[in-house]
């Protein structure tokens, strides 16, 4: 009785398998590009294989822009994410803005913030939530956001289609300056290697010793790369051009290239622009 109920069950099984579709990698994958974040998610916990597709750093790249252009086909555009800037007293708030008639979603990243962030002081007193809180730059669906003043308390990339934030680590200080002022650090852009397929973000230090008259500024300008998880140094730095501004809305990204307005270090102060190649990482 129990080998024939084992017989059928194995029968059964011979029969599903027989009737099962088994599909073509590049069809499924077509599928899955098809799908928005949200319901791609579910599919990394369905095998190993789906987990490696799904992080693949070329999937993501594909899946991004078939949804563009798929938005851009159904609708006529894209969805815009706004941001308004936050003060000591007001919280910052993002607002997802459709194009298609529904109404604006606000985005409450609080809570994803301190999901995946540990707690973190800006000022005595003051708890990190939202406040304070700058726009650095948004490049291939990626958010950079800065906490803080001019001494950066915390910066993070946030992704607004998985909710997930990525913590920066800070870069090393400027090293052995006696008797000098870190007058840094600063951020000053933000964008994508298209060459390794990486985030990159451009930092500045600068010092300057108090205690010798006409002092010179020393400036140290450091890449962090989200791959190596790291910072480093750039050594190349122009001189004719070293007041620099900011990340501001002045300031430009387009294809691996940032652009910033910048004052000549000279007798007569001229404006100029200067950019940074996130690819070759030079000036």
């Amino acid at each position: 009785m129990n080998l024939n109920w084992q017989q059928k069950k194995g029968d059964k099984l011979e029969k599903e398998m027989e009737t099962s579709i088994i599909l073509p990698e590049h069809v499924i994958e077509d599928i899955l590009l098809r799908l928005p974040v949200k319901h791609l998610l579910p599919w990394k916990c369905v095998s190993k294989h789906f987990y490696a597709l799904l992080w693949d750093e070329h999937f993501i790249k594909k899946h991004c822009h078939f949804q563009y252009a798929m938005h851009l086909a159904d609708h006529g555009n894209v969805p815009l994410l706004l941001i308004a800037p936050s003060d000591d007293h007001v919280p910052a708030e993002f607002h997802l803005v459709p194009t298609h008639g529904d109404r604006d979603v606000i985005v409450n990243i609080t809570s994803d913030f301190e999901r995946d962030i540990p707690p973190v002081v800006v000022n005595e007193g003051d708890e990190l939530c939202n406040h304070r809180m700058r726009c650095i730059g948004l490049v291939n669906g990626i958010v950079c956001l800065l906490w803080g003043r001019t001494r950066f308390t915390r910066l993070v990339l946030w992704n607004p289609a998985t909710r997930k934030f990525k913590d920066v680590p800070r870069w090393p200080i400027m090293p052995d300056v006696k008797d000098a002022e870190i007058l840094g650090p600063s951020i000053h852009g933000f964008g994508f290697d298209v060459q390794s397929n990486d985030f990159k973000i451009l930092g500045l230090i600068h010092t300057i010793n108090r205690n010798v008259v006409e002092s010179d500024y020393i400036y140290e300008f450091h890449v962090y790369s989200l791959k190596a998880n790291s910072w480093k140094r750039i050594k190349d730095v122009p001189r004719t051009y070293l007041a620099f501004n900011p990340v501001s809305t002045d300031s430009y990204f387009n294809n691996g290239v940032h652009y910033w307005p910048a004052s000549e270090l000279a007798y007569i102060p001229r404006i100029g622009i200067v950019s940074f190649n996130f690819s070759s990482e030079t000036f």
